[in-house]
């Protein structure tokens, strides 16, 4: 019996013999897709070859693709677990010809594979082929019908055909795309078939698994709903599932009792039996069985998407890892754990695929703490949130309701971090259905309004510009090997349209045939300098990018007129891209001090480079300390004092990554890739920016800010070459200024400031002291008035002390709790013109019943709001004149409680 590993490298080099290029699976993270949150086939890293906007040296590919399928059209996760076939991370092996063999050849290959090599029954075969559209005007594909049966040599029998729905596959609504044929092994009668005598290929039991679709790409469609235009060169892509297929041959049930997942099953059923002391079974059916699968199937898929540094975020990408996380948790505790064990599974899954993604071994590390901070967050707030849930679904279920509105999803969502999808399991389990939409609105307009929606441009200059690129193409840049040169004027804009001059002080965008201008790209900002020409002369403010390779130069013209066909010099800032050049250098530097000090795990999620200024974003799951900023810096310093040469070359992205070269993958790359290096295992990273010619011109780096950007990306801003000058010259001046001011030597600045301190923290405390006192007096007159009553054998104080902050009503309600002793109180204060009203029952212990129900009510009663705890309750924002109905309501509910 072959394992799982086995046939992914049989597969990969049967490929191999038949002249494919191996190719290494690309990051979950799609190559500057806007179309895909993460990639979904095997396909997507070849996406612009098949469209023809990317030429490869070679014609034939083969991989093993990691991919992911969590949301869209391709959304398996309410299957997870509950089908035998599945999954969200899953291995897409595939065979692709870019304009090189067609039907024929990947017919063949996939049926000699298959029978010959994996020596899966021929007799079990079926072969499905595209039985034509009449809405796109396709016809049936009998060509590939004739191979199947001449090639191949099938029985006719054996193929069958289906609709678009079954056999037309594309990418997403927008793409390469075309018919297909899937090969479908029929597992015969057993539990996982219907046992109706109807079933057929077709069917939806699992009797027939479909393991392999030979995808014949033959067209394009770009825009949704569009027509199909035919692809500049047919080809093919393939998708053959390493999981299904293992499944198949070594005759499992289901994918989940192969060598992929039943290690993970095995450490799941451990952990809880270490954990609880008690045994666990798997196969019996149960919805431990589906917990079990879930959590082993969502462990592989958070372990990948955190070794490609997808972190945990409330947003986007993130928010799926935190989905996945947080779901397998939740599975997790319905089974029984109590204590964290997700991330030990995700561990397992790193000793399993290490062999076939060697690159996980440096981010073991990353992927523990990431999942494991992860699982011990949504372990300290899902009680929580469960319990606000439940009342809520018990308050719906008293009015005969069964809806969950979006409202409430989208405040548990914000205020507790809930997700959505997990209020849809739990809320399912009890009959209750999810206003989706609603929530989806209301998160839509939150994002509009803190103007995190983008912006769709249309019209005017952006049209012009588009019909700019289409007639001109490209330019020639000439600022790499220096900051003067000759162009001519190919188009002047000007006012949202084309025009054939500027006059002294009108503003315009020029673009010239070869400029040494570098425009705005990459994170790096645009020269600035001068045009000049015979009797005239233009500044330029900056320089911008248009696709296509077209710098656009934003201009002032100080004297004469600037014409269409004018013969110009353009000259670059010198200065100013010095400036550029080092801080650009400087952020390469830095990115490998990051990597050395913190971990390979970093990730860039994005930059800026200025004359005065960098800022650097990456994936880390911490704010830095100060040791490790010393670190960093120190390490930066260190590769800028050997001066080392700063090399570039121009070679294929695939020569640049064999390299070692760092490549982000949400970036364009063209056929060749501009590599930058810095020292002999330094830097090297996939460049278009301009840079230093040696390290040495970087000069000091300080890192002068961090921030966060969101959850596991920060940010740190530095300076470089003068600008750091002029930082650490400030620094100095304000720290003399600051030893002046408190009458010290700047040797003994530190020793009279720790003086200060100390001193105001005395005094804090003397303070406190006196705010005690004085609340206790407060408190003395408060109790001296309280008023009691006696519920179902519950002494219930309360009392209203009048004006005061948050700390004094507390501070007043837990005297007059120790006053009481075992009873409970009810404290009402004014702050700032607003009722606020505490309720405290017996320490540690509830009261006899719930304080967050209790304390909404009376939250409600005096127009406010509130919640709270076993023991303490807090309702604020309402009328002080209704502090009476406050009372009356808490006395109300207690009398519920106590007689139920």
């Amino acid at each position: 019996m072959k394992t799982a590993s086995q046939l992914r490298e049989l597969f990969l080099a049967f490929f191999e013999r038949h002249a494919h290029r191996r190719v290494v699976s690309h990051s979950l993270i799609p190559p500057a897709d806007p179309t895909l949150l993460f990639v979904n086939a095997g396909m997507v890293q070849f996406k612009d070859v098949f469209v023809g906007v990317k030429q490869t040296d070679f014609s034939r590919a083969t991989s093993a693709q990691k991919c992911l399928r969590v949301s869209g059209k391709h959304n398996d996760l309410e299957n997870v677990g509950r089908t035998a076939r599945h999954h969200t991370f899953f291995e897409m092996m595939g065979n692709f010809s870019f304009g090189d063999y067609f039907k024929r050849d990947a017919i063949q290959f996939a049926y000699d594979f298959l029978i010959k090599d994996v020596g899966l029954p021929a007799d079990k075969m079926y072969y499905t082929v595209f039985g034509g559209d009449e809405a796109d005007g396709l016809d049936a594909d009998e060509e590939a019908i004739g191979y199947w049966l001449d090639v191949a040599g099938v029985a006719p029998d054996r193929v069958l055909k289906f609709g678009k729905k079954d056999n037309f596959w594309a990418m997403g609504e927008v793409g390469p795309c075309g018919p297909c044929s899937e090969i479908l092994v029929d597992r015969g009668p057993g539990p996982w078939a219907c046992g109706e005598p109807s079933c057929a290929p077709g069917c939806d039991c699992d009797r027939y698994v479909e393991v392999w679709n030979l995808v014949f790409m033959q067209y394009e469609r770009k825009t949704p709903g569009g027509e199909l235009t035919s692809l500049p060169a047919p080809s093919i892509d393939t998708g053959l599932g390493l999981e299904r297929l293992a499944a198949l041959v070594q005759g499992t049930p289901s994918n989940y009792e192969t060598d992929l997942f039943m290690p993970l099953i095995t450490l799941c059923r451990e952990l809880y039996t270490e954990e609880t002391g008690k045994e666990v079974s798997y196969g019996a059916g149960g919805e431990n069985d589906v917990a079990m699968r879930v959590i082993a199937d969502h462990a592989r898929a958070a372990a990948f998407l955190v070794a490609d540094g997808v972190y945990p975020d409330n947003e986007g990408r993130g928010y799926v890892t935190r989905l996945l996380i947080r779901r397998a948790v939740r599975f997790g505790r319905k089974m029984g754990f109590s204590q964290p064990f997700f991330f030990k599974v995700c561990d397992r899954v790193v000793d399993m695929m290490l062999e076939a993604y060697p690159d996980l071994a440096g981010r073991r590390g990353i992927i523990e703490k990431v999942i494991a901070r992860e699982e011990d967050s949504f372990t300290q707030t899902f009680d929580d949130g469960r319990k606000v849930l439940e009342d809520e679904m018990e308050r719906l279920t008293g009015q005969g309701k069964s809806v969950l509105e979006g409202a409430f999803l989208f405040k548990l969502h914000d205020e507790r971090g809930f997700q959505p999808d997990l209020v849809e399991v739990i809320a399912a389990e009890q009959g209750f259905r999810v206003d989706r939409s609603g929530y989806d609105q209301l998160m839509e307009e939150k994002r509009q309004a803190s103007g995190k929606a983008k912006e769709e441009g249309s019209g005017g200059f952006e049209e012009i510009v588009a019909d700019l690129v289409r007639e001109v193409g490209s330019v020639d840049f000439s600022g790499y090997e220096g900051l003067e040169d000759s162009g001519a004027v190919l188009a002047i804009l000007a006012e949202g349209r084309r025009v054939e001059e500027l006059a002294a002080g009108a503003e315009g965008v020029v673009v010239l045939d070869r400029t040494p201008f570098y425009g705005e790209a990459g994170g790096q900002v645009g020269d600035t300098g001068t045009l000049k020409w015979p009797r005239g002369e233009a500044q330029v403010t900056t320089t911008g990018k248009a696709a296509g390779d077209i710098n656009l130069h934003y201009v002032k013209v100080q004297n004469g007129t600037l014409t269409v066909g004018q013969k110009l010099t353009a000259a670059v800032d010198g200065a100013r891209r010095a400036g550029i050049c080092a801080h650009h250098s400087g952020t390469h530097l830095l990115h490998h001090a990051l990597e050395q000090i913190l971990g390979q795990h970093i990730k860039q999620e994005g930059s800026m480079v200025k004359d005065d200024l960098l800022r650097f974003d990456f994936r880390h799951f911490s704010p830095l300390t100060m040791e490790e900023i010393e670190r960093i810096e120190a390490l930066v310093a260190e590769k800028v004092l050997e001066n080392s040469q700063v090399d570039t070359s121009s070679m294929s992205i695939e020569e640049a990554t064999a390299t070692g070269a760092k490549a982000f993958f949400d970036e364009k790359y063209g056929d060749k890739v501009r590599l930058v290096s810095m020292g002999e295992g330094v830097s090297r990273e996939l460049c278009g920016g301009t840079h230093a010619s040696r390290t040495g011109e970087v000069g000091l780096c300080k890192i002068t800010k961090q921030e966060a950007v969101s959850a596991g990306v920060r940010r740190l801003y530095a300076v470089c070459h003068k600008a750091a000058v002029r930082h650490v010259a400030g620094r100095d001046a304000r720290f003399r200024g600051l030893a002046a001011l408190l009458k010290a030597t700047p040797e003994d600045l530190e020793a009279r400031l720790r003086k200060l301190v100390d001193r105001a923290d005395a005094l804090d405390k003397e303070v406190k002291e006196l705010n005690r006192k004085l609340m206790e007096g407060a408190g003395q007159a408060a109790a001296d008035g309280w008023a009691e009553e006696e519920v179902g054998g519950l002494k219930i104080a309360y009392a209203n002390v009048g004006e005061g902050d948050d700390a004094k009503i507390r501070t007043m309600a837990d005297m007059l709790r120790d006053k009481l002793g075992e009873g409970v109180v009810l404290v009402g204060g004014v702050k700032q013109g607003k009722l606020v009203v505490v309720a405290a029952g017996p320490r540690g212990r509830p009261a006899g019943f719930n304080w967050g129900p209790a304390i909404s009510r009376v939250g409600g009663a005096v127009g406010g709001r509130g919640g709270g705890k076993p023991d303490f309750g807090q309702a604020g924002g309402g009328d002080p004149e209704r502090w009476d109905n406050a009372v009356e309501r808490f006395l109300e509910f207690a009398r519920e409680s106590m007689s139920g």
